[in-house]
This record gives structure tokens, C-alpha cells and sequence, in this order.
């Protein structure tokens, strides 16, 4: 597996254990790298799935800044409700949309800032031309 990919894919996961604790934190519960985890599963486990489904998982998917943000927000638009029934589901509780909503822009957020990053680097380490080459734009 090339560097760009596991960087991506791992960089996604951290990118849900920061939602996961900061989620936690503002509820004054306890924080720690198994709560954060447990928080942050349903919603990264959908992204993974969701992101595999639509090809979000492959660098040539954020080797531009602006392409990135927009296939990290398709993605998550397709995932956050996948998410929100398994956390529900889990849980055994319904789900709250006020929460539903919160989730929604957070990630909106961290995961565009990750992944705009991420398409910064790719152009800088020249990962961006490894991607793309040989593909239509």
C-alpha cells in the first residue's frame, strides 16, 4: 500500500478520534484514547464503508485541496446518517437531531480542515501527480 494511502486513511481515523474526544470533553465526561474510540466508532466505521463505496479512500481523491474538501463532505453527507443509526442502534437510545446536527458540522469541519490539508501536502510531496497520472481529470 503507498505512503499517500496510508496517510490518508490513517489521518481520516485521527480525524474521528479528535471528534470523538472533543465530543466527550464538551459534555465534561471522561477522555481517554478507549473513550474517544468508543465515541467516534459508529461514525468513522460508516465513513469507511461510505468511503470505499464512493472511492473517498483513494489519494487521487484529495491530491487537490479543493477536491478533497469536496469528496470529504460528499462522503460525509452519505456516512453522518449511516453513523447516527449505528451509534443509535449501539446504544440502544434514539437519535437526538440537535445532536444529529452538531455531529453533522463538526465533522463537516474537521474532516474538510483534515482532508484540505492532506491534498496541500499531496501537492507538495508531489503525491498529487502520483495519484492523478494516467487518469482523466
Amino acid at each position: 500500500m503507498p505512503v499517500q494511502h496510508v496517510v490518508l486513511v490513517v489521518g481520516d481515523l485521527l480525524a474521528f478520534l479528535l471528534f470523538g474526544a472533543l465530543g466527550r470533553a464538551s459534555h465534561g465526561l471522561e477522555v481517554s484514547l478507549g473513550t474517544a474510540v468508543g465515541a467516534a466508532s459508529p461514525f468513522a466505521l460508516a465513513w469507511l464503508g461510505m468511503g470505499l463505496l464512493l472511492g473517498t479512500l483513494r489519494p487521487e481523491r484529495a491530491a487537490r485541496p479543493l477536491e478533497a474538501i469536496k469528496w470529504a463532505w460528499l462522503t460525509w453527507g452519505g456516512a453522518w446518517p449511516v453513523g447516527l443509526l449505528l451509534r443509535s442502534w449501539i446504544l440502544q437510545r434514539p437519535i437526538v437531531w440537535t445532536f444529529a446536527l452538531v455531529v453533522l458540522g463538526t465533522n463537516l469541519v474537521i474532516l474538510g480542515l483534515w482532508r484540505a490539508a492532506y491534498g496541500w501536502l499531496a501537492g507538495r510531496q508531489g503525491w498529487a501527480r502520483a495519484a492523478t497520472a494516467g487518469r482523466p481529470r
